[in-house]
């Protein structure tokens, strides 16, 4: 992949997977307000108060504890290509953990409908936006030398 399309590939995968936890938000939502959720069973919901705190907690370490192991990974392979495609992996890696616990959060939202679920999943989202790619961010994360961080940087 050239290096100035793999920037907009890794930014239109980060925006799809941002839009699916939004939708999924919003319907959840949306269902809430529209009364259409029915009253949850209190030993369901007090499981689930402790489920998904705990998978949340859990998904977000292994999140940037396996980002870390990865970004070195790839930040000390020889060629610029395999640089970029493993830490294209470690990105989704970071992502997906990410996501799962605020979709996990927004069905328990959905199911319980206590506010507690919909705050973890607003929390997993804002932990989901910091780590927006950028060209800066993957310079710095790969650290690139000056022809690499020129070759990431190339104009369309």
């Amino acid at each position: 992949m050239k290096p100035n399309t793999y920037q907009r590939s890794i930014t239109i995968v980060y925006a799809s997977l941002a839009f699916g936890q939004v939708a999924l938000g919003g319907l959840a939502l949306f269902n809430r307000l529209m009364g259409n959720g029915s009253a949850a069973d209190p030993v369901l919901t007090t499981a689930l108060s402790i489920v998904v705190p705990f998978v949340s907690l859990m998904a977000l370490l292994l999140a940037f504890f396996l980002f870390r192991m990865k970004r070195k990974a790839a930040a000390s392979r020889e060629t610029f290509d395999s640089k970029l495609a493993e830490y294209r992996v470690a990105c989704l890696l970071r992502w997906t953990l990410l996501e799962f616990p605020a979709f996990l959060s927004l069905v328990a939202y959905f199911i319980s409908g206590a506010l507690l679920f919909a705050g973890l999943a607003g929390i997993m989202f804002v932990l989901f936006l910091s780590t927006i790619p950028s060209s800066s961010k993957t310079i710095s994360d790969l650290q690139l030398n000056f022809e690499e961080s020129e070759q990431l940087n190339i104009p369309q």
